[in-house]
């Protein structure tokens, strides 16, 4: 079995032995034992691209970020990542606001809840709120506001332009201005049509998710345009597999391999992040109980 972690990432082939992390054809080489933590960053640009970092100690005893690759999938920049930061058992901070310590990897929510108590900071609910956080008979329902993604929006935008723009010219082809209102009308529902069918594949266009946890699972139900349904699903606890806030007042969640974000105020995502913590702790110490 070979002892070399290889990852190919955006046309570059990344090597982690056990002493160096290079790149095949480029000078870049890293003693492992230097290498602190990894990271992964998100261009401002249409369509997105993805950059992958190492954190290294310098000889000069400072540190600093190096650049590693870029990649358009952000799927595989998260893999990677995740990948590289477990075998060297370093923390990794994503894009999407996830951040795992070096001491939680392959730990779900609740397992991280009992051996790191004190990581879960619990606060009072700020004056402003944006979140709907209710306790249920079985657990915890929030609501949160969460938006659709920069790139998604852009895409939204653009399928609307090309309904509208074929609606106008088979209008106008008939030659009359009424003809051509009649073809914009038509296609909005046209354009609602594309938007489900696209987004239930990635659920790239989801927003508002409403979140509901039990002891035994997670469900989420997220909107689409704001008003439609969007696919729901569910997950066993035990695929939920991170939370975490960020200091500028991301949420995420990660669920399997599913990712919700949603920007907040800080206090705010502490208090939600706080109040999904305690009923977790509650209903883990009562199926111990039970035990």
């Amino acid at each position: 079995m070979s002892e070399t972690l290889t990852i190919d990432l955006g046309g570059r082939i990344i090597a982690l032995s056990k002493k160096k992390l290079d790149i095949k054809d480029d000078p870049l080489n890293v003693d492992r034992d230097r290498i602190l933590a990894y990271r992964t960053r998100r261009a401002k640009r249409l369509p997105p691209k993805y950059g992958l970092d190492v954190r290294v100690s310098t000889t000069s005893g400072s540190e600093r970020w190096m650049q590693l690759t870029h990649s358009s999938s952000e799927g595989a920049c998260l893999e990677a990542v995740e990948q590289l930061a477990e075998a060297c058992s370093v923390r990794f901070e994503e894009h999407t606001g996830r951040s795992v310590e070096a001491d939680e990897h392959g730990l779900d929510v609740v397992t991280q809840m009992r051996r790191f108590p004190s990581r879960w900071e619990r606060c009072r609910a700020p004056e402003r709120l944006r979140a709907f956080v209710s306790r249920t008979k079985d657990g915890l329902d929030v609501q949160l506001p969460s938006k659709v993604d920069t790139f998604a929006f852009g895409l939204l935008l653009g399928l609307l332009l090309l309904s509208t723009g074929v609606g106008l010219m088979v209008g106008f082809a008939q030659g009359s201005l009424q003809t051509a209102l009649t073809g914009i009308a038509a296609a909005i529902p046209f354009w609602i049509i594309l938007v489900v069918l696209g987004n239930s594949a990635g659920g790239l266009f989801e927003h508002r998710h409403r979140i509901v946890i039990t002891s035994e699972r997670v469900e989420v139900h997220p909107k689409v345009l704001r008003f439609l349904p969007g696919r729901s699903r569910r997950h066993p606890i035990s695929e939920f597999r991170d939370l975490d806030v960020t200091n500028s007042g991301r949420l995420a969640l990660l669920l399997d391999d599913r990712r919700i974000s949603c920007d907040m105020f800080r206090r705010e995502a502490q208090w939600v992040i706080g109040r999904i913590a305690s009923v977790l702790e509650d209903s883990s110490s009562a199926i111990d109980s039970e035990e």
